[in-house]
């Protein structure tokens, strides 16, 4: 186990990387910083210029280096693409006692025999869901032990990455010193920070609403139901009002937050932007109502996409605990709104949760670390309930919990880290 109290929650996304500084402590982690700064050299998820992705890492790194000493070797990483996959793998097996009672060994079996899928020779597993067990043919069973039966079966979502996703980005981040102490799909670990176990045990959808992708994810039953990415996000939102405004990419970023809208209804015709006053460059004015027109009809078209996937997975306006939206698109003006009339469920922000972290003032009154903790700190971080940082902070709880639940094991950590992973995410 490293030295180093610290520990670094990366989130790598097309656009803009996020971090987060924490300290474990009494069970969660304590929030020392969090950081965004440009992305350079990705697109979709997929580092297409090396040089430049270690180049962009490289300060933010060294000043972490020097600021909170260690915490580059402790890395929990995320991994989000256009390039990841999911499918569902069955295995089967015969109970082994002559009684024919289901015991652990038996589900042990099914589910390493649905698990080992052979996957080509360039993709990688990132993540598992346990979906339901079926004993001599009747499914939807959450827990066989102790029953019945001479078959079991495993049905189980896998989900794998092309395999350059991560060996690019741990090179970028090797190269800068960086040391990765694993690496999670990008979906459990928002809904990590965002969820409550009841939103995930009646039925919900959490969409994260990146730069150039979307990912979505349904829970049910506190299982992980479906998950997909979209080759869509907020970016081309922006690419489509720059090219309807004649303006720049910045210019339309900046207009797409501050002046539009989700729904064109929402917008009054007669409310004119002079788009000279955001860039000396331009002329003219341009109507809120045709920069909402903009933005509603590419939404409508991942909201499209968006209701395909639920009609794969069965859950079209099946999900009571409705829609949870993270990521930097999450915070367009008016989504709530059209994504709760076109989806038909309740939407809402997906905010951190206040119980996931502890403040610094809450770590030094009661855990007794407080050598560790910066005098410079904030005890109060302002950014911590931005949906942007979902998946960051999400990386830390999960990264955190799987260290130090079986730290006095004498297992090596690697093997602890991967029994906890197991743990958490088959019963």
């Amino acid at each position: 186990m490293a030295s180093s109290p610290y520990y670094l929650g990366i989130d790598i996304g097309s656009s803009t990387t996020k971090v987060a500084v924490g300290i474990f402590s009494t069970g969660r982690f304590s929030l020392v910083k969090l950081l965004k700064f440009p992305t350079r050299g990705v697109k979709r998820g997929l580092i297409d210029d090396i040089k430049e992705a270690t180049s962009g890492l490289n300060p933010v790194l060294s000043e972490l280096k020097t600021t909170y000493p260690g915490s580059e070797k402790n890395i929990f990483l995320s991994i989000g693409s256009a390039y990841i996959n999911s499918r569902v793998s069955q295995g089967i097996v015969a109970v082994a006692r002559a009684d024919f009672e289901i015991g652990h060994d038996d589900i042990d079996r099914a589910i390493s025999s649905a698990s080992a899928m052979r996957l080509p020779i360039n993709r990688t597993l990132i993540g598992k869901s346990l979906l339901e067990y079926i004993v001599d043919g009747v499914g939807e069973i959450h827990n066989p032990l102790g029953m019945i039966g001479n078959r079991l079966e495993s049905r189980i979502l896998l989900i794998d990455v092309f395999t350059p996703v991560i060996k690019n980005i741990e090179k970028a981040l090797e190269s800068n010193g960086g040391v990765i102490r694993g690496h999670f799909y990008s979906a459990p670990a928002a809904a990590e920070s965002v969820l409550t176990e009841e939103k995930k045990e009646e039925g919900c959808l959490l969409i994260d609403l990146g730069a150039h992708t979307t990912s979505l994810s349904v829970f049910e039953e506190g299982r992980l139901l479906h998950t997909a990415i979209l080759p869509f996000g907020s970016y081309n939102i922006t690419n489509d009002l720059a090219i309807g405004l004649k303006t720049s990419l910045e210019t339309a970023e900046m207009i797409k937050y501050s002046f539009g809208a989700a729904y064109a209804k929402d917008a009054s015709p007669k409310e004119n932007i002079d788009l000279k006053r955001l860039d000396i460059r331009l002329s003219g004015k341009a109507s809120r109502r045709f920069i909402a027109q903009i933005i509603e009809a590419r939404l409508m078209e991942l909201l499209e996409s968006i209701v395909n996937e639920l009609e794969k997975a069965g859950r079209v306006g099946k999900l009571p605990a409705g829609v949870i939206l993270v990521g930097g698109g999450a915070k367009l003006p008016g989504i709530l709104d059209l994504f709760r009339e076109e989806l038909g469920l309740v939407a809402e922000l997906g905010l951190p949760r206040s119980d996931l972290f502890l403040t610094l003032e809450e770590k030094e009154e009661g855990s007794g670390d407080k050598e560790v903790t910066p005098t410079n700190s904030p005890s109060f971080y302002p950014r911590a309930d931005d949906p942007e940082f979902a998946t960051t902070l999400g990386l830390l709880d999960l990264g955190l919990k799987g260290f130090h639940l079986h730290k006095k094991s004498s297992a090596s950590p690697f093997k602890n880290f991967l029994l906890w992973l197991a743990d958490h995410f088959l019963p």
